[in-house]
């Protein structure tokens, strides 16, 4: 009776493959659902800002943008906003999933690529905000870095 059973069980896994013995070499491998976190932070003129970014499987990116300014210690007070995108060669295509958190009384948010680069040897992020020079009182595009977070 115990055998009648192992060819029962035997015949239905048979069944279930389709007729096919999976191996190590043919068996269906998982997709990569590997994310890799990045933390990096500035410290302006008025407000600390860390970007955490979360690098996904094939180009997809997300994260999250949270300003304090800088009288406050606490989290209470930072402003937090959620972002997704696609990365390609290290340059980020970023949309906001509500209303990006400020991060400085005379800058603003653009639509332009964030970028991976290099900074004194260590990774770090740039992103080109719309701001005002005080030098020249005009405002202008001007690439900001973001530091590794230790």
């Amino acid at each position: 009776m115990k055998q009648l059973i192992n060819i029962a069980i035997a015949l239905l896994l048979l069944s279930a493959c389709n007729g096919q013995i999976p191996d190590s070499a043919s068996a269906a491998k998982e997709p990569d659902t590997q994310v890799s976190e990045k933390c990096f932070f500035n410290i302006g003129l008025n407000y600390t800002t860390t970007v955490i970014l979360n690098i996904g499987p094939g180009n997809s990116v997300s994260g999250t943008v949270k300003s304090l300014e800088d009288f406050y210690d606490d989290d209470e007070n930072a402003e937090t906003a959620l972002f997704e995108g696609t990365i390609q060669d290290n340059r980020f295509k970023v949309k906001f999933l509500s209303t990006p958190p400020a991060v400085g009384k005379a800058s603003e948010w653009t639509g332009l690529d964030w970028e991976l680069t290099e900074e004194d040897g260590e990774e770090a992020l740039s992103i080109t905000f719309y701001s005002m020079d005080y030098e020249t009182r005009q405002w202008e595009n001007s690439s900001i870095i973001f530091n590794q977070c230790n």
